[in-house]
């Protein structure tokens, strides 16, 4: 017969499965707001830690958004840390956080910076709804939609 302790603990991992079912790549595509445009790219989530409640994960992405025009873009590499907080077996709920690097060219006119993100996310089974807001020298507002391979 299984000890009360291995049943709890066995109890504590299955809750733990929607933050670690969606590791791994991924693709994304949303809106940015200042430069406005329609993005698209590419993500991988990594557990790095059980913390709490919740996971630890670690989230590179990289972005290429349309902005006015065929030859207008912007691209953009983020390093997001998440912590995933399971609400039940499908559905998790998350702050985010992290660096990102952003290129703009638009209309002749190029621009690189280095911002932060702070926002929030939901993990359900099998994509994310984010919204994130740049602070020092990042877009203003991103809405993403994440699929998980």
């Amino acid at each position: 017969m299984a000890s009360p302790r291995l049943l709890a603990l066995a109890t504590v991992a299955a809750l733990a499965v929607p933050s670690l079912a969606h590791a791994g790549p991924g693709f994304r595509v949303g809106l940015i707001d200042d430069p406005d445009s329609v993005f698209f790219g590419f993500q991988y989530r990594a557990p790095l830690t059980a913390m709490g409640p919740g996971t630890l994960t670690i989230k590179p992405g990289a972005d290429l958004g349309i902005v006015d025009g065929p030859i207008d873009f912007l691209l953009r590499g983020t390093l997001h840390f998440e912590w995933i907080i399971p609400v039940n077996r499908n559905v998790a709920l998350y702050p985010l956080i992290g660096p990102g690097l952003y290129y703009v060219n638009v209309d002749g006119a190029d621009d690189s910076e280095v911002g932060l993100d702070v926002g929030f996310g939901a993990l359900f089974k099998g994509f994310s709804l984010e919204l994130w807001v740049g602070a020092v020298d990042a877009p203003d507002l991103t809405f993403a939609v994440a699929f998980s391979l």
